[in-house]
């Protein structure tokens, strides 16, 4: 595995887009402030973002060399550079098999990262990089198109997009993987993924009766691939898509990053990590009244899901926003949570940092 991502990558390009329903962009302002600024969230009594980590996760980095494994057979070619951190936009012809390194033209400034799967090792001087993905069963029929042609979910073009971008490069190929089953399913039928100490991964299967058994991740890949849950997708670089990225890039970074303008919290949890110690007692705006009524009205004749259930929860974002920004009185009822009264002083909503009431 490589470093860290570090300034805005293909995965935080797609944050950036809209693209990414993993991360918020007020997450990712988060990270991004914190490695610009050491200790910045902290100075704000912010609570950085956990560190990612479900089952989906664990299993596609156990089979990120499967991966490329099935790629390169497909190819007939070795993929190499793996993982490399790159912040240049093109490289000299020479250096291509150290990308990362020895770069002639810096065309948009260090904060413009990505972070590669690897490079075809092509005869030519064509550069043809590779983006390894898995995903189940049912999320690939739902968002990814006919192999052979580029229909790939928006977040993966996005990212693709972008590291065309950085390296200069014209083409690349997306392979996937598809798993029959969620591997939160394999999990809880007694599937484990163990990492060993030479740094290779083995798939594990418990049954109390029997003596555990183990796999290696390339031989199940292999045999899926052979099932015909491994597909290709060829992406060409669209310059004019790159030219407003960038634009965007730069705007936000500027914005958000030199500037240290925070974006407009998006998601309860980004309001729990922006505003998880509130006290005190605070009269509410007549704007801030009618939202606290819509909440209440929305609650009443909705569940949490659907499009109405998505507005509900932009209220609250925008309430609990606006009371973490004022001053507040503390008293015995608000020494460990955020009181909110109308202007007449009946109570309206409490925020204890975690619940909403």
């Amino acid at each position: 595995m490589g470093s860290k991502p570090t300034g805005i990558s293909g995965s935080r390009a797609a944050t950036i887009l809209g693209l990414n329903s993993f991360q918020s962009k007020y997450e990712l302002w988060q990270l991004l402030m914190e490695e610009q600024y050491p200790g910045f969230n902290s100075l704000q009594g912010y609570v950085m973002p956990e560190n990612p980590d479900n089952a989906s996760i664990r299993w596609g980095t156990a089979f990120e060399d499967s991966v490329v494994k099935l790629a390169e057979d497909k190819a007939e070619m070795r993929i190499i550079n793996r993982e490399k951190f790159v912040t240049r936009h093109r490289f000299k012809r020479k250096s291509l098999n150290r990308v990362g390194s020895n770069g002639d033209v810096l065309v948009y400034g260090d904060f413009i990262t990505c972070h590669i799967d690897g490079i075809y090792q092509e005869k030519s001087n064509i550069i043809r990089l590779h983006e390894g993905k898995t995903t189940s069963y049912w999320q690939y029929h739902d968002t990814w198109g006919e192999p052979g042609t580029d229909k790939v979910p928006a977040y993966v073009q996005c990212q693709v997009q972008h590291q065309l971008l950085c390296i200069g490069a014209e083409k690349c190929i997306v392979s996937v993987l598809v798993f029959p089953k969620r591997p939160d399913e394999w999990e809880n039928e007694g599937r484990e993924i163990v990492k060993l100490i030479k740094g290779d991964y083995e798939i594990q299967k418990h049954d109390p009766t029997l003596e555990p058994t183990y796999i290696k991740p390339t031989e199940w890949a292999s045999v899926l691939a052979q099932m015909g849950y491994f597909h290709q997708y060829p992406i060409t670089a669209n310059k004019d898509l790159h030219k407003e990225m960038v634009d965007v890039y730069k705007e936000w970074w500027q914005k958000h990053i030199i500037e240290k303008q925070e974006p407009t919290p998006e998601e309860v949890d980004d309001m729990k990590r922006c505003f998880p110690s509130p006290v005190g007692n605070i009269i509410a705006s007549e704007e801030i009244e009618r939202l606290c009524a819509e909440y209440k009205d929305i609650g009443k004749e909705i569940s949490g899901t659907g499009r109405l259930g998505k507005m509900r929860k932009e209220v609250k974002v925008k309430i609990l926003d606006w009371m973490r920004k004022q001053d507040s009185v503390i008293d015995s009822d608000s020494r460990e949570k955020t009181v909110l009264y109308d202007r007449a002083g009946k109570r309206l909503i409490s925020w204890n940092g975690k619940a909403f009431r």
